[in-house]
This record gives structure tokens, sequence and C-alpha cells, in this order.
């Protein structure tokens, strides 16, 4: 019965080091869930800002159809110039939303890289839940 035993804690401490394990995944799967809404999170609000500069644009750009009548001189019309469509500010807004646009891509990138590392975490877990039954069958059939 020596050896028996022998194996009996064997498999305890395979069990031991494989819940060990699971639990480590599952902690490391839930930061990888957390950083992925902290992503989504932020990519949201950019977007939201993203948004409100092309509506501001938007504005800047009719300036001159909406003011042309009441402002007049040197002044309006190099105000009327900048808001163009070609104007120094609507090509800055232009530029902004750009970048704006780049970040978020950016941020898309990396919410899809976790996603993978995350899919593969589950992966690990899934293969350390078999191998934890496999042990757990072995122990009761060891009492059998």
């Amino acid at each position: 019965m020596g050896n028996s035993d022998a194996e009996y804690e064997s498999l305890k401490g395979e069990l031991s080091s494989n819940e060990s394990q699971q639990a480590t995944t599952r902690s490391e799967i839930s930061d990888l869930d957390n950083k992925i809404q902290r992503l989504r999170d932020a990519y949201n609000k950019l977007d939201e800002a993203k948004e409100s500069v092309k509506v501001q644009k938007n504005i800047v750009g009719n300036m001159p159809d909406f003011y042309e009548s009441l402002w007049k001189g040197a002044h309006a019309n190099s105000v009327y110039t900048a808001c163009e469509a070609s104007g120094i500010l609507s090509t800055e807004y232009a530029n902004y939303v750009d970048a704006l646009d780049e970040i978020e891509d950016n941020i898309n990138n990396e919410i899809n890289r976790l996603n993978n590392i995350r899919s593969e975490k589950w992966g690990i877990l899934q293969g350390l839940i078999n191998a934890w039954n496999n042990l757990s069958t072995r122990i009761r059939n060891y009492f059998n």
C-alpha cells in the first residue's frame, strides 16, 4: 500500500498545483478583461470627442455663410478665409480628427491584441480544467 500512498500524495500535489495554475490564469484573464474594458471606455470617450470636433468643424466651415452679411471688413475676411474648407481652421480641425482616428485605430489594435491573449489564456485554462478533471477522477478511482 506504500506505493499507492505515494501515488495518492503525488496526485494530490498535482491537483493542488493545477488549482494554483487555474487561479493564476483566471486572475490573468480578469486583468485582461479590465484592461480591455478600460480601453473600450477610452475609445468611446475619444469617439464622442471626435464627433464633437466634427460638429465644431462644420460650424466653423459654415461661418462665412452665416455671418458674411453681418460682419464686413479686413478682419472679417481673414476669419472667413481661415474658416473656409481650405482655410487654416478647417485644415487644423481635419488634422485633429485624423489624429483622433489614428489613436482610435491604435486602441482597437490593442484591444484586439489583448483579446487574442485572453483567448490563449482561456485555452490554457480549459486545458488545466481538463487536467484537473482527470486528476480528480484518478483520485476518486484510487478509493474504489
